[in-house]
C-alpha cells in the first residue's frame, strides 16, 4: 500500500468493487438514451452498441492491467502520471474527475425529473431566493446528492452497501424485461440491424452506427470507476480487475437485448420519451409499468450513490499529490477524505441546479476519451519504463489491443463530430483545472516554512 493510502483501511470487497462498477454503468443511459440511438440509426444502433462495448472491453482490458499493478487511489490519473509524468498525470486526473462530477449531476437531475413524474406537485413547485430560482425536480436532484454526501461521510463502507443494495435492486427487473422480452423480437428487426437507416436526409450505415456508438458512449462508461477506490479494496489486484470487465460485458449484453426488444415493441422508438416504461407496459400492463418507473429512480440513484463514493477518491489523489489544496486531502481516522466528500457534494449540487442532463452528457461524452486514450497508451510505455514490476493481469497480442483501443476511440470521436460547444466546455474545464494547479503552486510557495496547509 503506497503511504498516501497508509491511514485508509481496506474495507471494500470484491462484492463492493462490482457493485460500484454496476452502479457507474448501469445508470440513466438505458432509460434516456436508447430513444434517440433508435432515432439516430434505427434497427443499426443495436450494432452500434455493440461497437461501443467491443471498444469499452479493449479499453477495459487496458485498465485491468494497469489496475492490478497500482493499488492506490486515483485510477486512470495514477496510470497516466507514472507513465508520462506529472503535467499529462494532472490533466488526465483532472479530466477523469470532471468526468465523474458532470455524470453524477447529469444523473442527479435525470433522477429529479424521473421523481417529477410521478410526483405532479413536485414538479409544479419551485422555489425562489432572490434572484436564483429552482425548480422542483432540480431541488429533488440536490436532495439526493446531500443523502449521498451524508452516508458517505459516516464511512466507506456505508457508501459501499448503498451502491450495492441498490445495483441489485436496478438490474434485477431490467434482466427480467430483457428476459421476456426476447420472444418479441422480430426478424424485420435482426434484418435491419445491418442495414443504413431510412430517414430524410439519408444517412450513410457508418455515419449512423458511429453516432448510436458515441451516444452508447455514456451508457458503457463508467466501468473505470471501479479503479478509482483501489486503495480502499481489500484485494485491489484481483478485484479491480475483476469488477471492471464484468461489469462492463454484463451490462453491454443487457442493453442490446433491450435495445433489441424495444424496436421490436415500439415500431416509433426514437419518438418516444420513456420507452422502457412503454416496452414494460406492453409486456406486463400497468403494474410493469410502473414496478420500471420505480426501477428507473433506483438504477438513477444507484448511479448516484456509485459516484458519490468514488468522486472524492480522485479528489483526494490529486490534491495528496500537490495538484490541488491538500486541506481537501485530509482523512478522517478512519480513513474517509471527508472534505473532499463535501466538496465533490456541493460541486455536483449547483451543476445539478444549473445544468440540464442532455448538455451535461454530451460534456462529459467529449471529456471521458481524454482520459482513455492516455490510459491505453500507458499500458504499451509501462511495460518499457516498468517491465519488472509485477503484473497479475497482462493482456495477450503484446502492444496491439493498446494501440487499437486508443485508436478506436479517437476514430470514434471524430467519427461521431461533436458539436463545437462541446468541445469549447470542455476546453474550459481542463483550463479551470490547470488555473487551480497554479493557484495551489502559488499557495505552497508563500507558504512560510513549517505551517501545515
Amino acid at each position: 500500500m503506497s503511504e498516501a493510502n497508509g491511514a485508509a483501511r481496506r474495507r471494500l470487497s470484491l462484492w463492493d468493487c462490482l457493485g460500484v462498477g454496476l452502479n457507474s454503468v448501469v445508470g440513466s443511459g438505458v432509460y434516456l438514451l436508447i430513444a434517440p440511438m433508435a432515432a439516430a440509426a434505427g434497427a443499426a444502433s443495436v450494432v452500434g452498441i455493440l461497437a461501443c462495448a467491443a471498444l469499452c472491453s479493449l479499453i477495459a482490458l487496458c485498465f485491468a492491467e494497469l489496475g492490478a499493478m497500482h493499488d492506490q487511489d486515483g485510477g486512470s490519473y495514477v496510470y497516466a502520471r507514472h507513465a508520462f509524468g506529472k503535467v499529462v498525470g494532472f490533466g488526465v486526473g483532472w479530466i477523469s474527475l470532471v468526468n465523474v462530477v458532470l455524470g453524477y449531476a447529469a444523473v442527479a437531475a435525470g433522477f429529479g425529473d424521473a421523481v417529477a413524474r410521478g410526483v405532479p406537485a413536485l414538479a409544479a413547485s419551485a422555489l425562489r431566493i432572490g434572484p436564483v430560482a429552482a425548480s422542483g425536480p432540480a431541488l429533488a436532484g440536490v436532495a439526493l446528492v446531500a443523502a449521498l454526501t451524508a452516508i458517505n461521510w459516516a464511512g466507506v463502507k456505508g457508501g459501499a452497501r448503498s451502491s450495492d443494495a441498490l445495483s441489485v435492486a436496478k438490474v434485477l427487473p431490467l434482466v427480467v424485461l430483457a428476459v421476456a422480452g426476447v420472444v418479441l423480437v422480430k426478424a424485420s428487426v435482426v434484418g435491419g440491424v445491418l442495414r443504413a437507416p431510412e430517414g430524410d436526409p439519408p444517412r450513410g450505415y457508418f455515419s449512423a452506427v458511429s453516432a448510436a456508438a458515441f451516444i452508447a458512449v455514456f451508457m458503457l462508461s463508467g466501468f473505470e470507476y471501479t479503479a478509482i477506490p483501489a486503495g480502499e479494496a481489500r484485494n485491489p489486484r484481483r478485484d479491480i480487475p475483476l469488477a471492471l470487465v464484468a461489469s462492463l460485458v454484463g451490462a453491454a449484453i443487457l442493453y442490446a437485448v433491450l435495445q433489441l426488444v424495444a424496436l421490436s415493441v415500439l415500431p416509433d422508438l426514437g419518438a418516444r420519451q420513456h420507452p422502457m416504461v412503454d416496452v414494460a407496459r406492453h409486456l406486463f400492463g400497468d403494474t410493469g409499468a410502473l414496478v420500471i418507473e420505480i426501477t428507473s429512480v433506483v438504477s438513477m440513484a444507484g448511479f448516484c450513490a456509485g459516484s458519490a463514493l468514488v468522486a472524492p477518491r480522485a479528489l483526494t489523489a490529486l490534491c495528496e499529490a500537490g495538484f490541488l489544496p491538500s486541506a481537501l486531502a485530509r482523512r478522517s481516522a478512519t480513513g474517509d477524505p471527508r472534505p473532499a466528500i463535501l466538496a465533490i457534494g456541493a460541486a455536483t449540487a449547483v451543476l445539478a441546479l444549473g445544468q440540464g442532463y442532455t448538455s451535461l452528457v454530451n460534456v462529459a461524452n467529449v471529456a471521458v476519451f481524454a482520459q482513455y486514450v492516455p490510459t491505453c497508451l500507458a499500458v504499451v510505455v509501462l511495460r518499457r519504463t516498468a517491465a519488472d514490476s509485477p503484473r497479475p493481469v497482462r493482456i495477450p497480442l503484446g502492444p496491439l489491443i493498446p494501440l487499437v483501443a486508443a485508436g478506436a476511440s479517437v476514430v470514434l470521436l471524430w467519427a461521431a463530430q461533436p458539436q463545437a460547444s462541446e468541445w469549447i466546455q470542455s476546453g474550459l474545464l481542463l483550463l479551470l483545472g490547470g488555473a487551480l494547479w497554479a493557484v495551489t503552486l502559488t499557495a505552497h510557495k508563500h507558504r512560510p516554512p513549517g505551517k501545515k496547509e
